[in-house]
């Protein structure tokens, strides 16, 4: 009888180191090492092997933030994150080759790619700034930096939850390009660059960013 009681007791706790304790979005620590479900994101039910933030706040005064790279507070903490999946052009010609890169990518001059940056930035702080948002992350480094790779998703004022990469691209704010990962409902790394293929597709018949427009948030149709 002892011998099951103890069995019991030691199954809980290995149950609660995993789960954080509490299952309430977020570890204390990237170290921490415990895998937090959160909340199901649409369709499929996520894998613990990311850890969703919530109530996070982007901090502002950071200078390394731009359209796909943000500092966030969590809980005290500081963390700066880079998407998945997709590249923003830069907002200044320090890195000149990549710059060149980023507008031939687009078919555009330097300048208005740098542009496009400039403007993916302001819509993706606005974004942050103003709107609800879960991180989701395996705590996997960028190469040489201390950014780390996540996912996120924003709440719109619709009420559609969009991951940030999609609405990007849909904009044409972003390039296809960089590291990829599975998603937290398991869709693969190929068929989300489809998914992201097809909305390039349909956001090229949209104005083209970098010309002084607007980096709105407003509802789109599009999402899952």
């Amino acid at each position: 009888m002892v011998l099951i009681v103890l069995v019991f007791a030691a199954v809980g706790l290995i149950y609660k180191l995993r789960t954080g304790g509490e299952g309430d979005g977020g570890p204390s620590s990237p170290a921490s090492g415990a895998a937090v479900p959160g909340e199901n994101a649409p369709g499929r039910p996520l894998d613990f092997q990311y850890e969703v933030l919530l109530g996070g706040k982007l901090l502002e005064n950071d200078n390394g933030n731009d359209g796909d790279s943000f500092r966030i507070d969590h809980r005290g903490r500081e963390f700066r994150f880079r998407l998945y999946f997709v590249d923003t052009p830069e907002t200044n010609d320090r890195y000149r080759s990549r710059v060149e890169d980023q507008a031939k990518y687009f078919g555009t001059s330097v300048d208005e790619a740098l542009a496009v940056g400039r403007e993916a930035k302001e819509y993706t702080l606005n974004l942050l700034r103003t709107r609800p948002f879960k991180v989701f992350t395996n705590w996997e480094k960028v190469m040489e930096s201390d950014r780390i790779h996540a996912f996120v998703r924003v709440e719109m004022p619709s009420g559609q939850s969009r991951y940030l990469s999609e609405l990007l691209v849909e904009r044409g704010y972003a390039r296809i390009h960089t590291n990829g990962a599975e998603l937290p409902d398991k869709t693969s790394v190929e068929d989300y660059k489809g998914k992201l293929r097809e909305i390039e597709a349909r956001g090229r018949s949209r104005p083209k960013p970098g010309h002084g427009g607007s980096a709105t948030i407003e509802p789109t149709p599009h999402g899952f």
